[in-house]
């Protein structure tokens, strides 16, 4: 990933850093709320 980033200022890794982190955050809610609900049966 280096090479493909290496353009990138620091201030768009900042960038892509911090959605990176609230894309996962929200992954991981969705993940758990999914858990917690009944599945139904197919």
């Amino acid at each position: 990933m280096q090479p493909a980033l290496a353009d990138w200022s620091s201030e768009e890794l900042r960038q892509l850093a911090t959605l990176f982190h609230r894309m996962v955050d929200d992954f991981l809610a969705h993940a758990t709320e999914n858990e917690s609900e009944p599945q139904a049966a197919p």
